[in-house]
Formats: structure tokens, sequence, C-alpha cells
């Protein structure tokens, strides 16, 4: 529940920072860190089922 907590905290801190210096090029920039952060790990856990395959 604490890990909720602060991850709501560290969204509504970041959305308010952009909102007040009119940084809105921030929130896409952010979702798009944030994506390619899960296809990483994502891809990290599937390459060696995929490679085992090929043998």
């Amino acid at each position: 529940m604490l890990l909720v907590r602060h991850t709501v905290r560290l969204a509504a801190d970041f959305l308010l920072y952009a909102r007040l210096n009119k940084a809105w090029w921030l929130l896409p920039a952010a979702a798009l860190l944030i994506v390619a952060i899960a296809l990483g790990t994502a891809t990290q856990a599937v390459v060696p089922y995929a490679v085992y395959t090929f043998f």
C-alpha cells in the first residue's frame, strides 16, 4: 500500500510541475520512457525462451 501511495504522489507532483511550468512535452516523454522500460523488462524475460526454440 505504501508503494502505491508514493507512486500516486510522484505522479501528482509530476503533473503539477508540468502544469505550472507549461512543460506539457514532458508527459509524452515520460509515457514513452515508461513504455520503453516495460518493453525492455518483458523482452529480457522472453528472449531465453525464444532463443531456445531455435536450437
